[in-house]
């Protein structure tokens, strides 16, 4: 009879073991469910609007986006010109460099859009360049008696390094100029000769503090053409010259 209690006993223990070890392992998969359940959903909120526009067009010119973010996340942007660091981070506050790698001699805005990603949700931002020179009208046409053109144009490039060349028969008598804000006044002669002609206006950028000749479009390296306005004046007569 001893024996035979003995054994019950030991076959008592051994439940109470084997629940123990069970209850223990539901206890760390309930917390290892809760643990993953309660981990951040991803979510940015940014601290400046959607739409960045740089107010400098030339290369360097930088600017900053601040934003935060419940979980890591990566940014890529989707054009040459623009670089952005950092392009990862943690979760937190971070603040995105945004530079320009090259000037914007297009003649007009230009935009990228940098995306933000975090595990699946993504959130873009609109960075706007604008050119170097916008001209208000980039042709103009005059009659053979001549005229005088007021050529509007905003820049807001350091003008040390902005140089007007005009073809030889356009005379320009004014420029005047505020911050952003400019114009040239041509004075377009008479044209006495049977044929139109065409004359130009370049807007050229210089990277020398010295005054260089002026040829052609590219044709020193030391500068570059922005813009430029074509004038086509009427002859006595039909046909055209180009000067």
């Amino acid at each position: 009879m001893e024996s035979s209690t003995f054994a019950i006993r030991t076959d008592n223990t051994l439940n109470m073991k084997t629940k123990h070890f069970l209850s223990l392992s539901a206890l760390l998969c309930l917390l290892f469910v809760t643990s993953c359940s309660e981990e951040a959903d991803p979510s940015f909120t940014l601290t400046t609007t959607a739409d960045v526009t740089f107010s400098m067009a030339e290369e360097d010119a930088e600017t900053t986006v601040t934003f935060s973010s419940a979980r890591e996340w990566t940014a890529t942007v989707d054009e040459d010109w623009l670089s952005i660091s950092p392009t990862s981070g943690d979760a937190g506050t971070s603040t995105l460099t945004l530079t320009c790698t090259e000037d914007n001699t297009t003649g007009e805005s230009r935009t990228a859009t940098v995306t933000l990603t975090s595990v699946s949700l993504t959130e873009t931002i609109t960075i706007t360049q604008p050119p170097m020179i916008e001209l208000e009208q980039d042709a103009y046409s005059v009659s053979a008696e001549g005229d005088t053109l007021t050529i509007n144009f905003t820049t807001n490039m350091d003008t040390e390094n902005l140089k007007l060349y005009i073809s030889n028969w356009l005379a320009d008598s004014n420029n005047a100029s505020t911050r952003a804000s400019y114009y040239s006044t041509l004075v377009i002669p008479a044209n006495t000769t049977a044929n139109a002609r065409t004359g130009y206006l370049y807007f050229v950028k210089e990277t020398t503090s010295s005054n260089l000749p002026f040829t052609t479009p590219g044709g020193n390296s030391n500068q570059t053409v922005l813009a430029t306005v074509t004038i086509t004046q009427e002859g006595l007569s039909s046909g055209t010259s180009t000067d």
